[in-house]
């Protein structure tokens, strides 16, 4: 339920106007859309939302009223409502300080549910199938050399992948792939106020929090990097052979796809084929035997060999990987704090959180 900020004297109604409440532009909408309840005065109205998302989100709640001052006109408030089918709240903090007021604040919150893999580990994945994270950064910069022209909004990636939770409490993985707005691999425009008027910085927060964090950030590379090379041998092998339907039903055919499922799993894509229903209308031999394939491997995987690395979480790629545990039974399920002092008076905190909601 969520409780409109609407009263008397936001909306400087008289008690002779009654407001009128409508959910989707209509005041009888069908119970899919949830329930809107206005209270005695009709100033205040409760939104209930439905057990699962409608077919029109966000949902919109909208009330209309003649202002005391011009009671000709008709004045429509809307407040888009997105209701969202999750199990867990993933939240995260980050604060960078230092001397002469330098001061980086970033919070993070995205609604995940808990995905399980045929190879014994599990995945927090983002309610919409992305891997995306909402951040806002409040604050960042140095006042009076350089400080952001506005708070900034963007989603970033984040991966959290689990191992086998079957037994109680399970290790954990957190890959944060950045803290700056990313478009097509690439840091997009951050700007901030200096001396010399506004300048454009993309990537700044990133380029802040991996030197305070810089032994998780060295760590978190050498781990990419090991991961990497011992990748390589199988995806050399699906490059030599492409376009070889025949190849991928071979056994190292198999085996090839059993380990690109669990590479696709370390980038927070391991559900990646499992929703492609309807190939392209004309697909290629090679194209089909690859897509079945690796819904196969994440169906059927005993039949492409053992997977590798079974019930352990790993994660690749991103500024930062951060290990946990996580617990299925409790409505805390993970907390990772992490603190560094690199030095100079820089002082830095990161916080992740995992709460089960219900």
């Amino acid at each position: 339920a969520t409780n409109l900020p609407l009263g008397p004297n936001d909306l400087n109604i008289g008690s002779e106007t009654t407001p009128y409440w409508y959910l989707n532009g209509s005041v009888s909408a069908p119970p899919t859309d949830g329930k809107l309840a206005p209270d005695l005065s009709f100033l205040n109205a409760k939104y209930i939302a439905p057990g699962s998302a409608p077919r029109k989100n966000p949902v919109a709640v909208s009330v209309q009223f003649h202002p005391p001052d011009n009671p000709k006109s008709l004045l429509t408030l809307v407040c888009n409502i997105r209701i969202v089918t999750a199990s867990y709240k993933v939240t995260l903090h980050g604060e960078i300080t230092g001397p002469k007021g330098i001061h980086f604040l970033v919070n993070g919150v995205s609604y995940r549910n808990l995905h399980s893999y045929a190879d014994g580990t599990y995945a927090l994945l983002s309610y919409d199938g992305s891997k995306n994270m909402h951040l806002t950064v409040s604050a960042a910069g140095v006042p009076g050399k350089m400080w952001l022209v506005s708070p900034l909004e963007y989603d970033i990636p984040v991966v959290i992948n689990i191992g086998n939770i079957k037994k109680g409490p399970a290790p954990a993985k957190v890959s944060i792939e950045s803290f700056s707005p990313t478009q097509m691999g690439g840091y997009t425009a951050e700007d901030y106020w200096t001396p010399g008027g506004i300048m454009n910085f993309p990537g700044y927060i990133s380029h802040t929090f991996t030197p305070v964090f810089y032994q998780i950030a060295v760590n978190s590379a050498k781990e990419t990097k090991n991961q990497a090379v011992a990748d390589m041998g199988f995806l050399q092998r699906l490059k030599a052979h492409e376009g070889d339907a025949a190849y991928l039903r071979s056994a190292q055919g198999r085996a090839d796809l059993q380990k690109m499922q669990q590479y696709m799993e370390a980038h927070g894509r391991g559900d990646l084929f499992s929703h492609m229903q309807h190939p392209s209308s004309k697909p290629s031999a090679y194209s089909e035997a690859f897509v079945k394939g690796m819904q196969g491997t994440q169906t059927h995987p005993g039949s492409y060999g053992p997977p590798p690395g079974m019930n352990t979480p790993n994660v690749m790629n991103g500024l930062l990987h951060l290990p946990g545990t996580f617990n299925p039974k409790s409505g805390n399920s993970m907390t990772i704090f992490e603190e560094a002092s690199p030095g100079g008076g820089l002082q830095g905190t990161l916080i992740v959180k995992v709460q089960k909601l219900h």
